[in-house]
């Protein structure tokens, strides 16, 4: 996960690219294959793998009232420029 978290995430966010190679590709049935030189993501398995966590994070939430506060707050601290513009 660092390298997904370090070379896609970071790299998409902070840079505007994929860093060191880093690729996507349909063409295989895992999450991320480590080459020689790059790495390769299958998208399709990335969004299943990210809504599979996602929904499990939320199953936590809705029985921690502590953690529902955190995620409320951090949805609002993300998104309230917009909330407020409509």
């Amino acid at each position: 996960m660092k390298k997904i978290n370090e070379d896609y995430r970071n790299g998409l966010i902070h840079e505007g690219r994929i860093k060191n190679l880093g690729q996507f590709s349909f063409e295989f049935n895992e999450l991320i294959r480590v080459e020689s030189l790059c790495s390769v993501i299958n998208p399709t398995i990335l969004l299943d793998e990210t809504r599979i966590r996602f929904s499990e994070y939320l199953k936590i939430a809705k029985d921690n009232k502590e953690e529902m506060h955190k995620f409320k707050m951090q949805m609002i601290s993300i998104f309230k420029p917009e909330v407020d513009r409509l």
